[in-house]
């Protein structure tokens, strides 16, 4: 039997088809490359913004119990401040944008220091209200929120374009001093009355 060429049957895809398919592919490629890269910069967005409220839980309770423990706080000219523990020594906050480095010095030299690092565009703030002495830290963005805004004496409207700080803790001096003797007078108040 001899075989016809005419048959019906094809051995092999148009150059067409291959185009078609090629370009379909390689649009799915591209369209799962995206979607890759924008989860790759979503994990590393959220990673960075954990980082940084671990951060910021950090700084918040170092500061806290610092600023209880002391029994003076002030800020110096150059925007430092020194906290004076009695037990401990002396500890320094020294705030520059989006970073914060606390020192704890012994005898006016470093004993150990503690880096708390923000994102990119973070102001941290330090300031003492006088009544009674508390020291205020406050942590916000810096796109709507600037030195500028808080060193103004004016009082402030609200306004829909300044944005609330992210965190303001306010920290009175000496506040656990001023608890431990108020426990040892109320133990010694309650020892007197027994022993009457």
């Amino acid at each position: 039997m001899i075989r016809s060429l005419s048959t019906n049957r094809r051995l092999a895809f148009t150059l067409t088809e291959l185009m078609i398919t090629l370009s379909l592919g390689s649009g799915m490629m591209l369209i799962a490359v995206s979607l890759v890269h924008r989860s790759m910069h979503l994990t590393s967005a959220a990673r960075g913004r954990a980082d940084e409220h671990r951060a910021i839980g950090r700084l918040v309770d170092s500061f806290r119990r610092d600023v209880h423990q002391a029994e003076t706080a002030s800020i110096e000219d150059s925007g430092r401040l020194l906290l004076s523990i009695p037990s401990v020594g002396d500890v320094v906050y020294e705030v520059q944008p989006a970073h914060c480095l606390r020192t704890l010095l012994a005898v006016d030299k470093p004993v150990h220091r503690e880096s708390f690092t923000l994102q990119p565009g973070a102001l941290i703030e330090l300031e003492i209200d006088d009544t009674p002495t508390r020291v205020v830290l406050t942590i916000g963005r810096g796109d709507r929120w600037s030195r500028t805004e808080l060193d103004d004496s004016r009082p402030r409207s609200p306004s829909p374009y300044r944005k609330p700080a992210a965190v303001r803790v306010e920290a009175v001096v000496g506040m656990l001093h001023s608890r431990v003797e108020a426990m040892t007078n109320l133990h010694f108040d309650l020892a007197e009355e027994f022993d009457r």
